[in-house]
């Protein structure tokens, strides 16, 4: 869509979303594991790629620009990244609605201290500008590798998955253990040595008294409280009936990927943590 070259003057990136509240949404998720990012914008994408200091949760976000609304990159620069705190971010966009709000994210070139949001809808014809402060945010080396089998273990629903979580979480439980089996997952909620709960994803079943009918276990994954909080949280991040993608090897982060709106990807790779530390755990 074309932007007036007026309204673009002094800008380095203008970027509009149509979908503005699943961008609250994704902004929120990620506030749930941590505390700031750097947004990237080049002339193909718009990207977020961060976790947390113990290394034990990593976010990969890829917008494409070419599926957003509007998209302005000054061409006097090859990109632009703004650092910010997800706690300031969740906060100015947080009237983000989910069918009337459109949002467009604006930087101007002179200024370093803060870039811009504005939210429009079809009615509006002078909205407000929201001033969000700027952070400077270090960026951390992560090592992922390839999985194996570059096929997913599991498709699920983003809302059931979302869904056996929110079940854990409303038991506030230490940490959740996630098994994995070839025909599913069961979340297993632990605290003081003790199974507060269980919650089955796919075909796998409740274990009863030791007794596992699930077959041989893949590979399991200790996850912290703020992690299981986050993903019961996840469903409006994609459109309705979307599904998502599952991966876990033993060796190898538990890994989502799903949709963002119609515009964009993310990645989610969660390390077995220590229950104790919260820190990746040693192998």
């Amino acid at each position: 869509m074309a932007t007036s070259p007026h309204s673009l003057k002094g800008k380095g990136y203008s970027i509009k979303f149509t979908d503005s509240y699943s961008l609250r949404c994704l902004m929120e998720f990620l506030r749930g594991t941590i505390t700031e990012a750097n947004i990237s914008v080049t002339q193909t994408h718009v990207s977020i790629i961060r976790g947390d200091s113990h290394k034990s949760i990593l976010h990969r976000v890829w917008i494409d620009n070419t599926r957003l609304a509007q998209f302005y990159l000054n061409p006097e620069y090859e990109g632009f990244k703004t650092g910010v705190s997800l706690r300031d971010i969740c906060n100015k966009i947080k009237n983000a609605q989910k069918k009337n709000n459109q949002l467009t994210l604006y930087n101007v070139i002179n200024v370093k201290n803060e870039f811009y949001a504005t939210f429009s809808t079809s009615q509006s014809t002078n909205p407000g500008i929201i001033f969000i402060p700027t952070a400077t945010v270090p960026d951390i080396n992560y090592d992922i590798g390839d999985y194996e089998n570059p096929q997913p273990s599991q498709t699920i629903q983003v809302t059931e998955f979302s869904k056996s979580f929110g079940s854990i979480s409303t038991l506030r439980c230490q940490y959740a253990v996630i098994e994995c089996y070839e025909k599913g997952m069961l979340i297993v909620a632990m605290g003081n040595g003790k199974i507060f709960g269980q919650q089955p994803i796919k075909d796998c079943k409740i274990r009863m008294n030791d007794k596992n009918e699930n077959g041989p276990l893949i590979c399991s994954y200790r996850i912290p409280p703020n992690t299981i909080k986050a993903l019961s949280k996840i469903t409006n991040i994609s459109p309705p009936l979307a599904t998502m993608q599952i991966f876990f090897a033993k060796g190898k982060p538990f890994k989502i990927v799903l949709p963002v709106g119609t515009y964009g990807q993310l990645e989610t790779f969660m390390e077995d943590v220590d229950p104790i530390t919260l820190g990746k755990a040693k192998k």
